[in-house]
C-alpha cells in the first residue's frame, strides 16, 4: 500500500511540474501530460481502488467468522440451558419422591410396599424420558448450530481467497 501511495504520489508531482506559469499567473500546460503519466496515474487509481475492493471483502470475511463464533456459543449455549433444565427436573423429582415418602409413612405405609416402590418407578421413568427428550434436542439443536458455524467460517475463507486472487489478477491486468 506504501508503494502505491508512493507512486501516486511520484506521478501527481511529475504532472504538477509539467505546468507552467504566464507572466499572467494563469498556469499553461507546459508540453501537456504524456500519455505514459497518464497510464501511471491511471495504473495506480485502478490499483488502489482494487486494494480498496480487497479490504472491503477482508472486513466481510471477518464478520463472517464472527458470525461462525457466535454460532459456536450458541451451541455451547444450548448445552447449558439443557443442564439447567435437568437440573430443575431432577429437584423436581426428588421433591416429589420426598414427599411422597413423607406423606406414606405418615399414613403409615411401608416404604417397600408395591404401590409406593410403583409410584417412585413410575415417577423415576418419567423423570428419565424428561431428562433424554431434553438432552436430545439440546445435541440435535447444537449439531445444526455446528454445521452454521463451519458454513459461515467456510464462506470467510471462500471470500478471503477470493478476494486475495481478485486482488491479484487487478494488479496483474493493471501492469499488462
Amino acid at each position: 500500500m506504501q508503494a502505491v501511495m508512493a507512486f501516486t504520489r511520484k506521478t501527481a508531482a511529475q504532472a504538477a511540474a509539467s505546468f507552467t506559469t504566464t507572466k499572467g499567473g494563469q498556469a499553461t500546460p507546459g508540453g501537456g501530460l504524456s500519455g505514459k503519466t497518464l497510464g501511471g496515474m491511471s495504473r495506480g487509481v485502478s490499483i488502489l481502488s482494487s486494494l480498496s475492493e480487497y479490504a472491503g471483502a477482508r472486513q466481510q470475511a471477518a464478520g463472517l467468522d464472527q458470525q461462525g463464533r457466535d454460532e459456536a456459543m450458541a451451541g455451547r449455549q444450548e448445552y447449558i440451558q439443557a443442564a439447567q433444565r435437568v437440573n430443575a427436573i431432577d429437584a423436581e423429582y426428588n421433591a416429589l419422591v420426598g414427599e411422597q415418602l413423607a406423606a406414606t409413612s405418615a399414613m403409615g405405609i411401608d416404604l417397600s410396599s408395591g404401590s409406593v416402590v410403583a409410584a417412585r418407578n413410575a415417577a423415576g421413568a418419567d423423570a428419565d424420558r424428561e431428562r433424554r427428550l431434553i438432552r436430545n434436542g439440546a445435541d440435535t439443536n447444537a449439531k445444526l448450530r455446528r454445521v452454521r458455524e463451519l458454513a459461515f467460517r467456510q464462506g470467510a475463507k471462500n471470500q478471503r481467497f477470493g478476494s486475495t486472487v481478485k486482488l491479484g489478477l487487478d494488479i496483474a491486468s493493471a501492469f499488462v
